[in-house]
């Protein structure tokens, strides 16, 4: 199981395109922190139409969820896939094939937020 300690180094080691300031920035940083840097990574590459960037983004959180214990499943939860809505939206264009690399796991999350805040 993955605890919060070890999110950046895997983060990084998975993403090394992230560049050295964002890797820097999460060294010491929150989850939450951590998952805020890896929203704003994932729509800068969706803006510059880097979708396989983008999909090794959401791979990469997809399998920090499955293998993260408590705090980083709700981190994930409450920050990255709740951002996803807004993501989604704000692509008219590239909606379905955004939609179409979020892994599962990833995709049943956001659903499920969408109903609840719905309803």
């Amino acid at each position: 199981m993955m605890n919060q300690e070890d999110v950046p180094s895997y983060v990084t080691s998975e993403i090394p395109e992230m560049g050295q300031e964002m890797k820097d920035n999460i060294k010491n940083a929150s989850i939450y922190q951590i998952m805020h840097q890896l929203v704003n990574y994932t729509n800068g590459q969706l803006q510059q139409n880097n979708f396989s960037y983008a999909g090794k983004c959401f791979q990469v959180v997809s399998k920090l969820y499955s293998q993260g214990n408590k705090a980083v499943k709700c981190a994930i939860e409450n920050t990255y896939v709740y951002a996803l809505d807004k993501t989604i939206m704000s692509y008219n264009s590239n909606r379905e094939r955004i939609i179409g690399l979020i892994p599962h796991d990833l995709y049943s999350i956001y659903v499920r937020q969408i109903i609840c805040s719905n309803i």
